[in-house]
């Protein structure tokens, strides 16, 4: 009896271990990435985004990226990641800044950049592992668009009052085709509230578009309080503390009107 007694339970103790040794059954991943990127292998098998995972980076200019990663897992998922750190040991998420070397074999962005006429890189990489993720770039804005894809994933896969994400495995390589990539926003004809400009810049920051065209004025009406004018404004005005919150809000987006 005591035989078969250690016989079933280590039967039961392999077959526990089995289980959580192996991947987790969570049906397919969702790899939608919006622009579809130049370069996409998608691999098989999850990783696994839980509570606690820390963020490390290799530059000091990396640790607000970070910060801004973390904040942006938060407001998806509900799920807090650890402060970032520059300690790569123990690290889950990576960022790194890298040679422009390794992303060579990607196109240069087409056109004219909306910053000093000269196209920033924006080129990234990312790459989704089992045990890790690792966003690379040689530029803060590169590190920004491969945070920016990593969101638009987490996004996809999330699972209603889940504690974790399971996320594809996958390798991304990308830059933007056209360097000049905006929206033309019509607030004069059409009036929008603080909260809804800030909506629409969540919005074209997630589909990495990089100009915001602000149409503020117009035979219709003038939008923008100046208090040495006040016969040009009218009721609908918006006030110069709403405007300057609604450009201190377009963080990585050139304004234009």
């Amino acid at each position: 009896m005591k035989r078969i007694t250690l016989a079933w339970a280590l039967t039961l103790c392999s077959f526990i271990t089995f289980i959580a040794c192996s991947s987790p059954d969570v049906g397919e991943r969702s790899v939608s990435i919006i622009p579809a990127p130049a370069q996409m292998t998608v691999g098989e098998g999850t990783f696994t985004i839980h509570p606690g995972i820390e963020i490390g980076y290799a530059d000091e200019s990396l640790k607000g990226m970070g910060e801004l990663l973390s904040n942006e897992i938060e407001k998806l998922s509900g799920i807090k990641l650890a402060s970032a750190s520059d300690k790569e040991s123990n690290c889950i998420i990576f960022l790194e800044l890298t040679d422009p070397k390794e992303f060579a074999d990607l196109p240069k962005a087409y056109g004219l950049s909306p910053k000093d006429s000269v196209p920033v890189d924006e080129s990234y990489s990312l790459s989704i592992q089992k045990r890790n993720i690792y966003i690379k770039a040689t530029t803060l804005e590169g590190i920004y668009r491969g945070i920016t894809t990593l969101k638009q994933i987490v996004g996809g896969n999330l699972q209603p009052g889940g504690e974790k994400i399971y996320l594809p495995l996958l390798e991304v390589k990308d830059s933007p085709r056209f360097a000049w990539r905006g929206l033309s926003f019509d607030v004069s004809r059409c009036f929008f509230d603080p909260e809804e400009v800030k909506q629409v810049i969540d919005m074209i920051a997630l589909y990495k578009m990089n100009v915001l065209h602000m149409h503020l004025s117009d035979n219709q009406g003038w939008r923008i309080e100046i208090k040495k004018y006040r016969a040009s404004g009218n009721r609908r005005s918006t006030s110069q503390q709403r405007e300057k919150r609604r450009l201190l809000y377009a963080r990585g987006i050139q304004g234009s009107r």
